[in-house]
């Protein structure tokens, strides 16, 4: 699913839940981007009205990825709307309020927003390391979040040890085949920019392989992947195997994204590596397309 970490209060909560979260995999699925907004809202106003809070956070949670994902600050307000929900049900200390926590954290880095997102993570481990236990999934996708934020800090080796540590949960659960190959994916990028391209070439090797491996449609992230191994050419100076990479992960990214934000900056990394290639004539279409798409999203 595109948007945040789901939430499930209530087994028996009333069927609609399901259905909204059916219904919102079905509009992400066949491209319908902008639809999936007016469904989220809908939904939304719909649980305020039957004062059905459990739904309404599970809604908000989704909500909160989903404007994040293309770059909407409307994620922020979700995140202060999901907090005081928790509150007021009565579930601070719970993994409701844990799962809240991290989905708002993601929010905040998303943003740059990095304190807030630091204190939101370190609370939401500490949830997750009382309630959880040590080989639990969802502590792995934690750890996964907070490389991102060492990431973004550019404190490489935080990031790298995290990841580590997210791999070795998920090495011990079945079927996480998907998740591994996300973790390596971050896990090579991270390696990249604390220069150990060896490290990051065996880490986006296992990752395009675990992805490729899937039987059906490819997964979302199968295009950030693509764009791992290309930086790696490029960092290499293997600017034509950059390019072509690059090509090919601008058409997963779309076909998963749309024109988003994500989209708009795979172009200007593509771009960015035509211009170093002296293929400068062929990066000006995917600037422009790139600049097009952020006004459109100022817009909004």
């Amino acid at each position: 699913m595109l948007g945040g970490q789901q939430i499930d209060i209530r087994r028996d909560i009333f069927m609609e839940i399901n259905q909204f979260y059916t219904q919102l995999d079905q509009l992400f699925a066949t491209g319908q981007i902008e639809r999936a907004e007016d469904f989220i809202q809908e939904s939304k106003k719909q649980a305020r009205q039957e004062q059905d809070f459990a739904a309404l956070l599970s809604i908000i949670n989704e909500s909160m990825g989903y404007y994040r994902s293309i770059g909407k600050e409307d994620a922020l307000m979700d995140a202060q709307e999901a907090m005081e929900l928790i509150e007021k049900m009565g579930l601070t200390g719970t993994l409701h309020e844990g799962t809240t926590l991290l989905n708002a954290a993601t929010a905040y880095r998303a943003f740059g927003k990095l304190e807030e997102s630091g204190l939101s993570y370190q609370k939401a481990l500490e949830i997750y390391q009382k309630e959880l236990g040590d080989t639990d999934y969802r502590l792995a996708g934690l750890y996964n979040n907070i490389s991102s934020l060492y990431a973004d800090k550019e404190e490489f080796g935080k990031s790298i040890e995290a990841l580590v540590k997210a791999l070795a949960i998920l090495k011990q659960n079945k079927d996480t085949e998907i998740e591994q190959a996300i973790s390596l994916t971050n896990l090579a990028v991270s390696y990249l920019r604390n220069k150990q391209i060896e490290e990051a070439e065996q880490a986006i090797h296992q990752a395009l392989t675990l992805f490729e491996l899937q039987p059906g449609e490819r997964d979302a992230h199968y295009g950030m992947a693509l764009a791992g191994q290309a930086e790696i050419y490029y960092v290499k100076r293997e600017y034509i195997d950059a390019i072509q990479m690059y090509s090919t992960a601008l058409e997963e990214i779309r076909r998963c994204y749309g024109e988003s934000l994500t989209y708009a900056t795979a172009l200007e990394n593509c771009a960015n590596i035509c211009i170093t290639a002296g293929y400068t004539e062929d990066a000006k279409p995917l600037l422009l397309h790139a600049m097009q798409i952020r006004e459109a999203a100022k817009e909004k």
